[in-house]
Order: structure tokens, then C-alpha cells, then sequence
């Protein structure tokens, strides 16, 4: 199914080259073999995980785009107000990039 992942601007040149490959929010925004749309390419959802804040910024920062993790907390405090509920339970959406014209079964 197709699928609205909203992607921060920031991530823009990360994502045609795959070195971002997943993203992390507060709800759930697809399911596996889901698809989405950003910055002109199209991406499978290819797993997604319910853990906390922390846990997923110590194990997945390299993968949201920011390889020492200090900076994916630094930049999650300048999308919440300043906030770090590290407790707080989080998605994380792993994706790749799909070749152009490349059609998931299902999809029309």
C-alpha cells in the first residue's frame, strides 16, 4: 500500500544514495512492503520496529542519517522543543530505495 512518510528537508540528498534507511517517529507510518514517495524516489518499507527513544537512536543513529548519535539527539530536541523523552516508545521504519519504475506487488 502507499504509504505518507513525511521526510525532513535535511535528508534530502541522504536518500536517493541510500545512506539514510530509516526513520524514526512517534506512530506507526507504514508496514512492511508498504511504499512512500520523497524527494522524487520511491521506498520500501522493508521491517518496522516499537522500541524506545533511546534505544533507538543508540542503535539505529547511523542508519537515520547522523553517524555520531549525539547529533540525531541534538536534532530530534530542534524538531520537539528541546525535548529527549528517551523513555518514550518510537517506530522505526526501515526502508530502501526502489529502482525507477519498479512496481511492488499489489501496487497499481
Amino acid at each position: 500500500m502507499k504509504r505518507q512518510i513525511i521526510i525532513d528537508t535535511y535528508f534530502k540528498g541522504m536518500l536517493p544514495d541510500n545512506t539514510k534507511t530509516c526513520h524514526i517517529s512517534y506512530t506507526k507510518q507504514a508496514e512492511p512492503l508498504d511504499t512512500f514517495d520523497a524527494f522524487g524516489c520511491t521506498f520500501l518499507v522493508l521491517n518496522v520496529i516499537r522500541t524506545t527513544l533511546e534505544k533507538a537512536v543508540d542503535l539505529y543513529s547511523r542508519q537515520e542519517g547522523f553517524p555520531p548519535k549525539g547529533a540525531l539527539i541534538d536534532f530530534w530536541k530542534l524538531l520537539y522543543s528541546g525535548e529527549f523523552p528517551g523513555k518514550r516508545i518510537v517506530y522505526v521504519h526501515f526502508f530502501t530505495r526502489l529502482p525507477n519504475e519498479t512496481k511492488v506487488e499489489g501496487e497499481t
